[in-house]
């Protein structure tokens, strides 16, 4: 069963009008998260499809069940500035959003993209102080579900499958930032195009991709003009077809062909981290054994014995 709920605005976020740095700028002509249509209402357990808030709804969290909102993301849509705060963080579902370190000139370099298997906010739900220092910006459009980092941090303070699972995609993140390091250095515009696509085709292989050439150029911290040429040439290719705002994949073995090696490199880390998840995700309610006292020691003191939290294997 689901409430009943008003519908999000859907204007831009305030944090976008206030006057900042000159790079603020840059940012802000790709600022407005659309929610217009959005339901804020609980989700069942087996509804969400993102496969890390699965695994946190499987640990009986009712109130991050409770804070879970659905909404609408348009593909250039800003989610977050560095310096400001971070009060929601966001579990894609069809959307995908792309977390970049922000350059005092304006520039954009990409360090991972979160899909259904992740969240965008990962470094607040994590850091004592729950400040995050990323640019999160939609790279695809679609559906995400949105929970208050609060709530979600709440969720984590005590060990147990919420918290396995967090640090189980957290390292993960680690994997794929650095593969990403690796390929940024060392392999063309081509290559980097080839691999971005593939992971955005993976999310939807029958579907249409609304992304723009400044979007993706963002992404590959290059000039637009660069992935306007990959895109012609793959369209003679008959690799893909493009329109204003949009691209269909059409021959996905000839763009793993073109794509650098980093591709099948980070898909089967994703497979990996699908099927951890999933283990989290359907296991019963954690075990929790703790002696009161272990044995006093040499010293006559005594101790509290470690607990133990048993997880399938």
């Amino acid at each position: 069963m689901t409430t009943a709920a008003t519908p999000l605005a859907a204007s831009a976020p305030q944090a976008m009008d206030h006057p900042g740095p000159p790079w603020r700028a840059t940012a802000r002509r790709i600022a407005g998260a659309s929610a217009a249509g959005a339901a804020a209402r609980p989700l069942l357990r087996a509804e969400p499809g993102n496969s890390l808030l699965t695994a946190l709804l499987s640990a009986r969290l009712d109130k991050l069940a409770s804070g879970i909102e659905r909404i609408d993301l348009r593909a250039g849509a800003l989610l977050h500035l560095p310096g400001d705060a971070l009060s929601h963080v966001y579990f894609p579902l069809t959307a995908i959003i792309s977390s970049q370190h922000l350059l005092g000139d304006g520039c954009e370099a990409e360090v991972s993209s979160i899909g259904n298997e992740g969240v965008a906010g990962l470094g607040a739900c994590l850091a004592a102080d729950g400040a995050c220092a990323r640019q999160l910006v939609v790279s695809a459009g679609g559906q995400a579900c949105r929970v208050p980092l609060s709530t979600v941090r709440r969720a984590l303070q005590r060990p147990g499958p919420a918290l396995g699972a967090m640090l189980r995609y957290a390292q993960s993140e680690l994997i794929q930032t650095g593969q990403l390091s690796a390929c940024n250095c060392h392999h063309g515009t081509m290559q980097r195009a080839c691999r971005w696509l593939l992971y955005l085709h993976a999310r939807r292989p029958a579907g249409v991709i609304d992304i723009t050439h400044d979007a993706l150029a963002g992404m590959l911290g290059v000039r637009r003009e660069s992935v306007t040429e990959v895109i012609r040439r793959l369209r003679e290719m008959d690799v893909l077809r493009s329109g204003r705002g949009w691209l269909a994949v059409d021959d996905a073995a000839a763009l793993q062909r073109n794509a650098c090696e980093c591709y099948a490199l980070l898909r089967d880390e994703l497979a990996r981290l699908r099927a951890d998840l999933q283990r989290y995700a359907s296991a019963p309610a954690y075990r929790y054994r703790a002696a009161l006292l272990a044995p006093a020691s040499r010293s006559g003191r005594t101790s509290l014995s470690p607990a133990h939290f048993l997880f399938p294997r």
